[in-house]
């Protein structure tokens, strides 16, 4: 990652920029790209990798979210979905050039089809995390594992918005005890709201 650490990122909070490269300087960080801050799965993603957070911060390890827009961002602060440092890349340089790509509107239509997208949608209803529609919904994301160098020690690339992250796998990248009783959670009936509904084309 160290080819991409001047590539500029933005702090929703006070619109100062910061380079990719401070992400994991003095120590190991988890990166998580998320599609969209209004995503109901990635909101679950970030919720399930904010169960490490307490051990990740004692072993000196960052978690950090990153969105590829502001659109969304007030609302995933308010609510306390990711317990980590949050930022911007509203360019989608660093996006495309790690190389997350975008779903079309036939991926998506053939997961809710599937009933994936239902099933993880009631997931996090289970877990009390809901989302929405808004913002860029073909863009897709990862999670990253870096070393103090930039290294990469895990690598996750969505192919399709329903995929996630090995769990066991971050957290052994991270160098932390994983415990799946408390990052998995159960799904509830087969139901889905609007959070999951699909655009109109």
């Amino acid at each position: 990652m160290d080819k991409f650490a001047n590539y500029k990122l933005l702090s929703p909070d006070n619109g100062q920029e910061v380079p990719f490269g401070s992400v994991w300087a003095g120590g190991k960080a988890v990166v998580f790209f998320m599609r969209r801050f209004g995503c109901v799965l990635c909101r679950h993603t970030a919720f399930k990798l904010s169960k490490m957070a307490p051990q990740l911060s004692a072993n000196g390890v960052r978690l950090v979210g990153i969105g590829p827009e502001k659109l969304g961002y007030e609302e995933f602060k308010q609510g306390n979905f990711l317990a980590g440092e949050i930022y911007v890349d509203e360019s989608k340089e660093l996006y495309n050039s790690i190389g997350y790509k975008r779903e079309g509107f036939l991926g998506i239509l053939g997961e809710f089809i599937k009933g994936k997208l239902i099933a993880m949608n009631n997931a996090a209803k289970a877990d009390g995390v809901t989302g929405n529609l808004k913002g860029d919904i073909h863009q897709l994301g990862g999670v990253l594992v870096l070393d103090s160098a930039g290294n990469k020690l895990y690598e996750f690339i969505q192919h399709e918005a329903t995929d996630e992250p090995d769990y066991a796998a971050v957290a052994a990248a991270a160098g932390v005890a994983y415990n799946k009783a408390a990052v998995d959670s159960v799904p509830g009936p087969e139901t889905c709201d609007t959070s999951c509904a699909l655009p109109a084309r």
